[in-house]
C-alpha cells in the first residue's frame, strides 16, 4: 500500500500536467481484428478480376 505522502505526491503531479487522450490508447498496442485489412483487399482484389472476367469480349 502506498504511503500516504507518495501519494499526495502523486496526486499533485498528476494534477499539474494536462491530460493526454493519446498517451494510453489500448488499441496502440494490440491490433483489434489482425488481418482485417488485408482480407478486404483481397475481397476487393477478387470482385475486381470476376468483374473483369465477365465483361462480354467481342471477337474483331
Amino acid at each position: 500500500m502506498p504511503q500516504p505522502q507518495a501519494l499526495a505526491r502523486q496526486q499533485a503531479t498528476a494534477a499539474q500536467e494536462p491530460h493526454d487522450p493519446y498517451a494510453s490508447n489500448p488499441f496502440d498496442d494490440v491490433e483489434f481484428l489482425p488481418g482485417l485489412g488485408l482480407a478486404v483487399v483481397y475481397v476487393v482484389l477478387a470482385y475486381a478480376f470476376v468483374s473483369l472476367m465477365l465483361l462480354p469480349v467481342q471477337t474483331v
